[in-house]
């Protein structure tokens, strides 16, 4: 026998969730776990459990709200950006990102972020966003 922990991030919609008939998480993956038990005498999946619940940002519930949501974003790495703390030159040399080290500092010593369970750095005019990183970052983005 060979067992292995797995971890599964899910991005559930609540509302949706609760339209279902669902109280919470936890029952949907229980009827997901019964399923799968009903279908087959030898069900892969021995235990469960489901961790952390954190709120996502609103730039993710934008992009599902307007439709521009792709598949992953929502596991791909941000920086914070704010106009306002960008001090001179072109937007990836300034500034304009926030550092947990350094404050407010250029696009090189910005921290990654995962968009859900974070709070948003003080800015001179609190205009502090979340980019999507990648890497030609400094070529696709301008302000």
């Amino acid at each position: 026998m060979s067992l292995q922990v797995v971890s599964v991030k899910l991005l559930v919609d609540m509302d949706a969730l609760k339209v279902a008939g669902y109280s919470d998480v936890n029952a949907l993956l229980s009827a997901m776990i019964r399923a799968d038990y009903e279908d087959t005498d030898d069900s892969a999946i021995i235990d469960f459990e489901v961790g952390t619940h954190e709120i996502v940002c609103t730039e993710i519930e934008d992009s599902i709200v307007n439709d521009t949501y792709v598949n992953g974003e929502v596991f791909r790495d941000w920086v914070f950006f704010a106009k306002s703390e960008q001090n001179y030159g072109d937007h990836c040399h300034s500034s304009g990102y926030w550092s947990e080290g350094y404050g407010w500092s250029n696009y090189r010593l910005a921290t990654r972020y995962r968009p859900f369970g974070i709070r948003r750095p003080r800015s001179n005019t609190n205009d502090a966003i979340l980019l999507m990183d990648s890497p030609d970052f400094c070529n696709t983005h301008s302000f």
